[in-house]
């Protein structure tokens, strides 16, 4: 402890190191150098302004993408449910219909209602067009 500390002096010179911004740096591969200085070049900026801006921006935009994971796992949850939902009204009015059989409704349900893919809308099956009898 030096004697202004002790004292409890407190120059601004004394919180230089704590008040400096911090200082960051990092490399990048030749193609991606070049492709940030080709970037920045268009946008009249230097290669560490752009960068800076890039890592600023992703920084904020990560709490954002999080929000919106959220939100797209909340909308699939739905969408589920609304298949279900759905399914058995369709098996509910095909039986009470007459037109066909408990077990033959279950079928037609499963065969056309029934999620056929994980979460992710380009990996689902469209389900064949209903066949009326």
């Amino acid at each position: 402890m030096n004697t202004r500390q002790k004292h409890g002096i407190n120059r601004p010179e004394d919180d230089i190191e704590s008040s400096a911004p911090l200082m960051i740096g990092f490399r990048l591969d030749p193609a991606s150098r070049s492709l940030l200085d080709q970037k920045a070049a268009s946008q009249n900026m230097s290669a560490g302004e752009l960068a800076r801006s890039y890592v600023i921006e992703m920084l904020h935009m990560a709490e954002q993408i999080d929000r919106v994971g959220f939100i797209i796992t909340n909308i699939w949850e739905d969408v589920d449910q609304l298949r279900a939902d759905l399914a058995v009204s369709v098996q509910t009015l095909l039986v009470s219909a007459g037109k066909v059989d408990q077990a033959d409704a279950e079928k037609w349900v499963d065969n056309n209602f029934r999620p056929k893919c994980s979460p992710s809308p380009d990996q689902c099956e469209a389900p064949p067009a209903p066949t009326t009898t």
